[in-house]
């Protein structure tokens, strides 16, 4: 997907200039609808303002709780590559 680039270059930014994490919560939902709307539009997808945040009601919904592990070796190859 080409718009994939854009819309990381566009969160990129945003996240630069002022960490999106630490925005207020309407701030960074906005930020987060621009992102993705960066992603389906570039991808020649055209969804109304509803369904987009429809999808990512979804999508927040299947991630709730998910959490992400760092493999055993990864901060002794960090540590290699420095």
């Amino acid at each position: 997907m080409r718009s994939v680039p854009v819309a990381d270059k566009y969160f990129f930014e945003e996240n630069s200039r002022s960490p999106v994490d630490r925005r207020e919560p309407e701030e960074r939902a906005r930020v987060y609808y621009r992102y993705q709307e960066k992603l389906l539009t570039g991808a020649g997808v055209k969804v109304t303002r509803e369904q987009l945040l429809q999808i990512m009601n979804r999508v927040q919904q299947l991630f709730k709780g998910v959490t992400f592990v760092l493999f055993d070796d990864v901060l002794v190859t960090m540590k290699a590559l420095r």
